[in-house]
């Protein structure tokens, strides 16, 4: 296994240090105090291990020997650790953000480094529903400035741009900056020094207080590659005492770099909302307020096209019961192929009268494209791992590729229509008057070639995989959705399932980049038709709004959704989505936040994906009323 150089180096300063550490600890006279020959001894220990850790067994051995590397570190500290977690997808519930700041009494410090996770979750959002109770810890946030000459060094540590990073970091503090200027008790500072761990540290000045800290074990890998490790007041009360100095030291300087002026929410309708300052004087880029309408008044009169891949929903829910094995460690999906019918919807139908619909019966449509120059519907077809089209013609195959396998979303834009495999861990890209490829892009050869369960995975592009079944979980990336980029047509965005993260590919190169990270379970990502993106996270409930850059706009939580399958734009203030386990369409206001509209269509039907057509009447398609498939 290839060692990148970053780890390396990393591995060699760690094994100077602690032989350093260790000689200062044999020359230290005896007259010195046990304490510090302890703090000498138990550093130097630690860092031998992280050496080792670096230099030998991620050399030798492989990924799932790391939770033996992880007690060889705890047992070399010498502290009374209370857990170590290997990974985010590893924390339990009682270490999720909100429930830390829930379990403070008096403070929190938060010291972090990419924010990514809160930014894409809309955790300012939560946070502020948080504190409307009646505790309400003072927590104080440490960010990374915006500006910190050295992001390059820290992009390798989180696998992120710097462009990324940057923009988090801004994002966050003016969200930050909204909360305060609302009355909030919320902080913030940046700090200008390199970091090297992430932080929650809570009521450090109390007896029950503890702290979780964040280390990267690896550089340029996923965020699989984080260890959390847990330390409490009462079991090590000298170390927990210096590190609350260490940390409240570094608030003071981080604070001082905070900007005076509290972010002003403009009031008129549709202007911005204003900046905050960054710490050498420059503005970050303005957050633009989504404009406001009342919610009923107005909702757009679209022809909506849905897909039903298929009919047996109540038989899937029980299996998926059943057969979700790594749910717990944050990993969605069966170990095994779920039963299917053959039978799946095509349905359109308009918002003004959604009791009036054409059905089309087609062998498990997923993705949909409408090709409106041609008169016709492009439909992915899981069943039958191929693509048709449908038009006044009839139903035929438009297009069967060897790569297709479990087949997800389609999107059509500037003649090229991008196709996500799940099964192949792939997204291909055609030219729609050819039918010819002009991109192949294959997870395993970019750098994500890990499945949940730890085995590695491989594509051969000569094999024909149109026969074969994959489960989710023996997928690398279950990428499942892919857009073709709106300002640069040779670029094209990606949704990994697994990994929590939305990558760009460039199509002339496949070279490949994070543009979001964090995200719990991606799943529906298209154009929103304003010039940006929106984006459902399936598990969550939670819908993303997102600029051209991929920067979020606002989020939206569906309650009581337990599985949002996918999203559609049909206004800059009105969006469609699929909420698969309540059978149900449903259309939200984004500004006021709420539900303005519910379309039930049977229990037993699950919906895959949904597409505005825009406002043309239902009677243009009637003849699909009359089609068959061939």
């Amino acid at each position: 296994m290839a060692i990148p150089r970053e780890h390396n180096y990393l591995g060699w300063f760690l094994l100077v240090a602690a032989v350093a550490l260790m000689v200062i600890h044999g020359v230290l006279p005896e007259q010195s105090s046990r304490a510090l020959l302890g703090v000498v001894s138990n550093f130097g220990s630690a860092l031998l291990a992280l050496a080792v850790v670096e230099l030998v067994f991620k050399t030798f051995l492989q990924r799932d020997l790391v939770s033996d590397i992880a007690r060889t570190f705890k047992n070399a500290v010498d502290l009374p650790v209370q857990a170590i977690y290997l990974g985010r997808s590893k924390l339990p519930a009682s270490q999720s953000p909100l429930q830390i700041i829930r379990s403070a009494r008096h403070e929190v410090y938060v010291k972090g480094i990419s924010y990514a996770h809160l930014v894409t979750e809309g955790f300012a959002d939560d946070l502020e529903r948080e504190l409307r109770g009646k505790q309400r810890p003072v927590v104080r946030f440490m960010l990374l400035s915006p500006n910190f000459r050295g992001l390059a060094e820290v992009a390798s540590l989180t696998g992120l741009e710097p462009s990324v990073l940057k923009e988090n970091s801004s994002q966050f503090a003016r969200e930050l900056e909204t909360l305060a200027a609302r009355g909030y008790p919320v902080e913030y500072g940046y700090y200008t020094s390199s970091p090297t761990a992430g932080l929650w540290l809570v009521d450090p000045e109390d007896e029950g207080g503890w702290c979780r800290v964040e280390l990267y074990l690896y550089h340029r890998e996923p965020q699989s590659s984080r260890a959390s490790i847990v330390l409490r007041k009462l079991d090590a009360p000298s170390f927990f005492a210096r590190l609350s100095e260490v940390i409240s030291g570094e608030w003071h300087a981080a604070s001082r770099q905070t900007p005076a002026k509290a972010l002003l929410l403009s009031e008129r309708e549709g202007s911005p909302a204003g900046h905050a300052s960054v710490p050498d004087g420059r503005e970050s880029p303005t957050w633009m307020q989504p404009a406001a309408s009342r919610p009923g008044k107005g909702v757009p009169e679209h022809l909506l096209c849905i897909t039903f891949s298929t009919t047996n929903l109540r038989e899937l829910r029980s299996f998926y019961a059943q057969h979700d094995p790594m749910a717990d460690a944050g990993f969605r999906g069966a170990d095994r192929i779920p039963p299917r019918s053959d039978h799946g919807i095509l349905r359109l139908l308009h918002t003004a009268d959604p009791k009036s619909f054409i059905d089309l019966p087609l062998p498990g449509p997923t993705g949909i494209a409408y090709d409106e120059p041609n008169g016709r519907f492009l439909v992915a077809c899981q069943r039958a791992n191929r693509i048709v089209s449908v038009s006044r013609e009839g139903v035929t195959t438009y297009l069967e590729h060897r790569l297709f396998n479990h087949l997800h979303s389609l999107d059509l834009h500037d003649g090229k229509l991008a196709v996500a495999c799940s099964g192949t861990d792939s997204v291909l890209v055609f030219n729609v008057a050819e039918r010819e490829p002009i991109c192949c892009w294959i997870g395993p050869e970019n750098g994500y070639s890990s499945c949940p369960d730890g085995s590695t995975r491989s594509i051969q592009r000569e094999v024909d995989y149109g026969t074969s079944l994959f489960p989710t979980l023996y997928q690398a990336t279950h990428v499942n959705s892919a857009v073709i980029c709106r300002s640069d047509p040779s670029l094209l965005y990606a949704s990994l399932f697994h990994q929590g993260e939305i990558v760009r590919i460039d199509m002339r190169s496949n070279k490949t980049s994070t543009v979001m990270s964090g995200l719990v379970h991606p799943h529906g990502l298209k154009s929103d038709g304003n010039g940006g993106y929106v984006l459902s996270l399936a598990s969550s409930g939670r819908i993303l709004v997102l600029d051209g850059e991929f920067h979020r706009l606002d989020a939206y939580v569906a309650p009581g959704v337990e599985w949002l399958q996918d999203v559609c734009g049909l206004s800059d203030s009105y969006y469609a989505f699929t909420d698969v386990y309540g059978a149900k369409l449903k259309l939200f206001h984004l500004p006021s936040h709420s539900i303005v509209s519910e379309m039930g269509y049977g229990k037993d039907l699950k919906a895959y994906q949904v597409k505005s057509l825009g406002p043309c009447p239902l009677s243009e398609f009637q003849w699909l009323r009359d089609l068959r498939i061939e």
